[in-house]
């Protein structure tokens, strides 16, 4: 790809801004968890507006990226997970989340758009110990499957939570 994904840009935008942008107006904290090229990455772009944190080893998988966030936000009440590679959701459909969990604070939420699944995830922290015992090899999907039951759909009318961008443009 020739960049880190969080450096890949759409609609002039890094992913990375795009994304805490969303999430700065719609008034909720972040946790940026970086990999490899963070040093790339925070000399690029300013990141000022999150609390960046760095996975030492990313090859073990996503989850182990998420593990240090959710060291840091241990105490919050739930969390939502976004791959940088999901950079098109609209900040209304993570304001939709924030307001399902206040509905169903024991859900995991999971938007929806035109009867497909999409990101980000809310997940409440009832499930934090779980996310703990999670094989690193399947991440946070294994405690969205194992409680299926729990999980509850939000719907949205955003396509962006689906578009999975791995290239310049998506």
């Amino acid at each position: 790809m020739g960049s880190p994904k969080p450096l890949l840009k759409v609609g002039g935008i890094t992913f990375i801004q795009n994304i805490l942008s969303s999430y700065a107006t719609a008034g909720i904290s972040q946790h940026i968890v970086l990999g490899k090229h963070s040093t790339e990455i925070t000399s690029t772009i300013d990141l000022s507006s999150g609390k960046v944190l760095v996975n030492p080893d990313p090859s073990r998988g996503p989850l182990s990226s998420l593990l240090i966030a959710l060291e840091q936000a241990s105490t919050s009440d739930a969390f939502i997970l976004h791959p940088v590679d999901h950079p098109l959701v609209s900040r209304k459909t993570i304001q939709s989340l924030v307001s399902g969990f206040e509905r169903v604070p024991h859900c995991i939420l999971i938007p929806e758009f035109r009867g497909r699944r999409g990101h980000p995830v809310l997940i409440p922290s009832k499930y934090y110990p779980e996310l703990r015992q999670a094989p690193l090899s399947e991440g946070a999907r294994w405690v969205v499957r194992a409680n299926r039951a729990s999980n509850h759909l939000v719907s949205v009318n955003d396509p962006g939570i689906l578009l999975y961008c791995f290239r310049f443009s998506c």
